[in-house]
């Protein structure tokens, strides 16, 4: 066999990633673009496939994906294998967003006599960082970007939603009331078997966030 085949014969050509990322407005219209872009630049072939956020880690685990686009720091410490890359996208906000019906104030959490919309990993980090929340009632509705729509049409009046504080809020909060319950910085993660393509991906992820080009939308 010729030199000219072995190389060619040894040359693998590297894996699509799957990235996982949620319907979110934030999401769809700013860190998705620029992890897309990052991944362009860094010249590694990347599918991008949306989730409901409770499913991420488990399709980790199960090596479906390889990562999410976003995630914030109170998802990423509970799991060791996922690895932040880069500096973080952006700080955001956790919210408690109330109907323009009833009175909006942090006391909300621990009335037993109120329900509150949330998806599952949101329930999880209220009750750990607020134990007094473990009193309220939840309904589970796993797409975080339908919360506010779920108020605007009267189906509920309390619900957990998240915000960038570096980028526009979403155009449908602006009918509804808002307090911040606490800010996390949130990072795009790989699983930590992706090591070497993520020491790729970071210099370009601060590039982009340093100068970032006209089409993103911070």
């Amino acid at each position: 066999m010729s030199l000219l085949c072995l190389k060619g014969f040894s040359s693998e050509k590297e894996p699509q990633l799957r990235i996982s990322y949620i319907e979110h407005p934030s999401v769809q219209q700013t860190a998705l673009p620029l992890v897309k872009l990052a991944y362009k630049n860094a010249g590694i072939d990347a599918k991008f496939i949306r989730l409901p956020d409770f499913r991420f880690v488990n399709e980790i685990h199960h090596e479906n994906i390889d990562g999410d686009v976003v995630q914030i720091d109170f998802i990423i410490d509970k799991h060791s294998e996922l690895k932040r890359v880069g500096p973080p996208i952006s700080e955001v906000e956790f919210l408690l967003i109330c109907s323009k019906r009833v009175e909006c104030k942090k006391t909300v959490l621990g009335d037993k006599d109120i329900a509150i919309v949330t998806t599952d990993i949101g329930r999880r980090a209220i009750k750990t960082l607020f134990p007094q929340a473990a009193n309220n009632r939840y309904f589970i509705v796993n797409h975080l970007g339908r919360m506010p729509k779920i108020l605007a049409t009267g189906h509920a009046d309390y619900a957990f939603y998240i915000v960038s504080s570096s980028w526009s809020r979403p155009a449908e909060l602006t009918s509804l009331q808002q307090i911040t319950l606490f800010k996390s910085k949130a990072y795009h993660i790989l699983h930590q078997r992706h090591e070497e393509l993520a020491k790729r991906i970071a210099p370009e992820i601060e590039a982009l966030l340093a100068n970032p080009p006209s089409e993103l939308k911070f």
